[in-house]
């Protein structure tokens, strides 16, 4: 009886000690299922950083839409890029390449190649008395018959050809 039972405790040490691990096919399961959640979240993050590249060019160009603004208060419908000129600076960063005012009032923001490809990275702040419609009707800031502005911008303008996933969700014109 003592020798069944010195056996059967051996038996069950044994049983034991082969279920104490994982197989490789659990341990090659495990890796794949990790190398897919890492392959999803890399290419999420990518798109979270060039998004963030984005908004970074729409806050710096907050000292251009202040000129304007301040140009049209005080001197009314002029060449908004000539009544401009010097009233604020813009040094390109790793993102943005240019911030300009146009003849209208028009802010172009253009984007360096490492945000979006060249002929698809450009940003357009419109002024417009419609900010919050779909498609605002632009305003022309430098011709005077009968405007008024109450200093209202969009960034949904037909003439921006940036690439629609990375444009910031206020700033896509819906179909």
């Amino acid at each position: 009886m003592k020798i069944s039972q010195t056996n059967l405790k051996q038996k069950q040490e044994q049983q034991d000690n082969q279920n104490a691990g994982f197989t490789l096919i659990e341990v090659m399961v495990a890796v794949a299922i990790i190398g897919i959640l890492v392959a999803l979240a890399v290419s999420q993050y990518q798109d979270y950083i060039t998004r963030s590249r984005v908004v970074e060019g729409m806050n710096l160009s907050s000292s251009a839409k202040l000129a304007v603004t301040e140009a049209f208060a005080s001197r009314g419908a002029v060449q908004m890029d000539e009544a401009t000129s010097g009233a604020f600076t813009f040094a390109p960063t790793r993102s943005v390449k240019l911030i300009e005012v146009g003849p209208s009032g028009v802010i172009t923001i253009d984007y360096q190649i490492s945000v979006a490809p060249e002929g698809k990275n450009t940003l357009h702040l419109v002024p417009t008395n419609e900010p919050d419609e779909n498609l605002p009707k632009p305003l022309n800031l430098s011709k005077p018959e009968g405007l008024i502005w109450a200093g209202g911008w969009s960034c949904r303008s037909t003439k921006t050809n940036l690439l629609p996933q990375l444009q910031p969700a206020e700033c896509r014109i819906a179909k």
